[in-house]
């Protein structure tokens, strides 16, 4: 009889710790639908969102830098041909009688284009060949064979701030028809040589420019996409961080909910045991 009573006790204590057990199905929902899970799941879903925000800002300033990297290649390869085109050329030219130098040149013989003349030939060049990227020479004085090169708001702009400080870049992305495209305007400074010929040319818009002023910007226009944009900071990637964050807050959740429910359970045994 005692030993029927001890094996009923027993059968008795372990009904009695099963029933306190949770059923997997019951746990797995109280576990998703739980405290904990909604607490990291908040907490990884808020550490990948700030995340991606940090890759998009981390992606958007290297694609800037190589953008602007790229524009001041093209602008110093652009004032170095000029530069040395008035040096070994147009200079040369003026000494000799029979060839002239002048904004004039398209069609006529033994007549090659000024310095900025052949820059804005250059422009018209890249144009007609449909080339991707494009430069632009501008000023708030030009000649008057010049006048109906209108400036747009980005060229007011770098205009007005290059006269203050012109050894800084005025540069901006901005969207087009044609896609997102960069753009970096340049100071043109005035040199000796050019304050003695805009000064003394009848044509000129002005004729007291000293050494050092702005006489206009030097632009170039290069396509947005010629910097690759990191691909971690798209929409696809977005979905895989949130479901990440899913996966490893409901793996944490189930660890701990189940860590938690072990140890209930052992306390409630000693308890029971206590009570016999």
């Amino acid at each position: 009889m005692p030993m029927r009573e001890g094996i009923e006790g027993a059968k008795a204590m372990t009904s009695e710790t099963n029933a306190r057990r949770p059923r997997p199905r019951r746990w797995i929902t109280e576990t998703v639908f739980g405290p904990t899970f909604m607490l990291v799941l908040v907490f990884l879903v808020a550490s990948a969102s700030a995340v991606y925000v940090l890759s998009v800002e981390v992606s958007q300033q290297a694609r800037t830098h190589d953008l602007a990297a790229a524009a001041r290649a093209q602008s110093e390869l652009l004032s170095a041909v000029r530069s040395f085109y008035t040096r070994e050329v147009v200079e040369k030219i003026y000494l000799s009688n029979d060839v002239t130098v002048s904004h004039d040149f398209q069609g006529k013989e033994l007549t090659v284009p000024a310095p900025v003349s052949m820059t804005l030939a250059l422009e018209q060049e890249l144009a007609r060949r449909g080339s991707s990227s494009g430069i632009r020479m501008v000023s708030q004085y030009p000649f008057s064979w010049r006048a109906d090169r209108n400036l747009d708001a980005f060229e007011r702009a770098a205009l007005e701030i290059l006269i203050e400080d012109p050894s800084v870049p005025f540069q901006r992305l901005e969207e087009t028809p044609a896609g997102d495209v960069f753009r970096s305007a340049v100071a043109v400074v005035m040199d000796e040589s050019c304050v003695t010929c805009h000064n003394s040319h009848p044509d000129s818009p002005r004729d007291d420019w000293k050494v050092g002023d702005v006489r206009g910007i030097q632009e170039v226009v290069i396509p947005a996409d010629a910097a690759h944009l990191d691909q971690f900071a798209s929409l696809d990637n977005v979905f895989a961080l949130l479901g990440v964050a899913f996966s490893s807050a409901l793996g944490l959740s189930l660890l701990l909910s189940g860590q938690r429910r072990r140890a209930v359970e052992t306390v409630a045994d000693l308890a029971s045991r206590e009570r016999e």
